[in-house]
């Protein structure tokens, strides 16, 4: 009798000669399953996990208004030498710069505990645009230095690339001039300053840096933002320079209108960074650039916290503009910002980029923390776990690969010769891409976290 649709579904076995065993699933049927399962459970490790966090706009006021404080000290007039005065006088003198303007023709080596000190930022100018350009420094400061309450502008630069600086030793330095301030001393202190218009940065160097109440703005040109070359920013310190301590302090100022970087941290290595109640505001390039920095001694690591940061990254051409980028960098804390602007620019609050192809290699983001920061509508842009791409491309490529080499074989070999090794040595290619499936998904586990991205709204 035929079945009916009532007997339920009509099941045919295909059976072996004299049994009624189902037949074992061949080699390429469990590594084909072993794959897929390990694709299901790996799968989100695969890819780049960098998502773009975007919050619900905040804006940013003007500078601070400060009186100079009483100075006592050296009384020096207007329309005098000051370098010629300066090296007259002991180290450790204060100087008291009456109001008006004191124009430099040529750099000022600052001893140690000098004073420099203004009769306001508003009153004191000093104007260093008659020095030549290619050896375009104002001050070098070799100890214990303090500048407050006065202007300082016009370090000059070449008027572009075809010409270089000269360093201070006399030799061909590119990267050597358009500098206010050259910082290689023990500390430079500057408080109530305004900063602008020198050919490439307010301050360079190395050494530890303490600024309050700083306004900073239009330092960078032609020249120094060459690409290959760029170097143009308010702050740029760098280890390579000089292995000082490097501790820079940032307070209660405001950062703006650079063409290129507001503050940059470049290999920094030998000291900490805290910036704090600022405003960076209208600044081409990045904001705050901490790049190659972080893990390299016990205090290389930043902090950035109760900043504004509003409308950076309007330069074309460039990665990540915007607030702030950790480029292949480490143990940076982020908290507590107020981001709004970026996003209209087609920039970010923060990008988190890496690159396993910088010399000297860098681990990927480790103690990078980004929260509790305000972004009205700004993007975050690469917390997360490291992708397994990218971490197969790293010092641990040749067991990682191997692994995956093996995987592949073992498939290979159960598919083409199925048949030829029977079911038992089939079976055993199958158990084999099953260890090496689990030894790649655990390596997915044990991906890198990346930076932490947590409560940004």
């Amino acid at each position: 009798m035929k079945p009916s649709l009532d007997d339920g579904p009509v099941i045919r076995r295909r059976h072996r000669r004299g049994s009624d065993r189902q037949p074992a699933p061949r080699a390429s049927q469990i590594a084909g399953s072993i794959i897929v399962v390990g694709f299901i459970i790996a799968g989100p490790y695969l890819g780049e996990r960098t998502p773009i966090i975007h919050g619900p706009v905040h804006h940013s006021s003007i500078r601070n208004q400060s009186v100079a404080k009483p100075c006592e000290g050296l009384d020096v007039p207007t329309g005098v030498n000051l370098s010629e005065i300066m090296e007259s006088h002991p180290s450790g003198t204060t100087y008291c710069l009456a109001a008006g303007t004191f124009e430099l023709t040529s750099t000022i080596d600052v001893e140690d505990g000098d004073r420099v000190l203004g009769a306001g930022r508003d009153a004191t100018f000093i104007d260093g645009s008659s020095i030549p350009a290619t050896n375009g420094r104002m001050f070098m400061v070799h100890a214990r230095t303090t500048f407050a309450d006065l202007d300082i502008s016009g370090a000059r630069t070449p008027s572009d690339s075809s010409t270089t600086c000269i360093n201070a030793s006399g030799e061909p330095g590119p990267t050597s001039c358009g500098k206010a301030f050259v910082n290689n001393g023990e500390l430079l202190s500057l408080r109530s300053v305004d900063c602008h218009d020198n050919g490439a940065n307010c301050v360079a160097g190395s050494s530890s840096l303490v600024m309050d109440d700083v306004d900073c703005w239009n330092n960078g040109g032609t020249y120094s933002m060459t690409p290959g070359m760029a170097f143009s920013a308010c702050v740029k310190i760098a280890g390579a320079y000089t292995q000082g301590d490097g501790n820079f302090t940032l307070t209660n100022s405001y950062i703006h209108d650079q063409p290129g970087n507001g503050i940059w941290c470049d290999f920094c290595k030998y000291g900490s960074w805290h910036i704090e109640d600022n405003r960076f505001v209208n600044n081409g390039n990045h904001a705050i650039q901490w790049e190659m920095s972080g893990g390299w001694t016990e205090d290389d690591r930043a902090l950035v916290q109760n900043n504004v940061f509003h409308d950076n990254g309007w330069q074309t051409g460039k990665t990540g503009p915007g607030g702030i980028i950790v480029s292949t960098a480490n143990d940076i804390l982020i908290e507590d910002n107020t981001f709004d602007g970026q996003a209209d620019l087609g920039a970010y609050a923060v990008y988190i980029l890496f690159s396993a192809n910088r010399d000297p290699p860098q681990p990927d983001s480790l103690g990078v923390v980004v929260r509790n920061n305000s972004l009205n509508g700004d993007a975050i842009l690469g917390c997360g776990r490291l992708s397994l791409a990218r971490f197969l491309y790293s010092e641990r490529a040749l067991l990682s690969v191997g692994l995956l080499v093996l995987l592949t074989v073992a498939v290979m070999v159960g598919v083409l010769f199925r048949r030829r090794l029977g079911t038992r040595l089939g079976v055993l290619l199958g158990l084999g891409a099953a260890v090496c499936g689990v030894l790649v998904i655990g390596l997915a586990q044990l991906l890198p976290d990346g930076a932490t991205c947590i409560n940004n709204v």
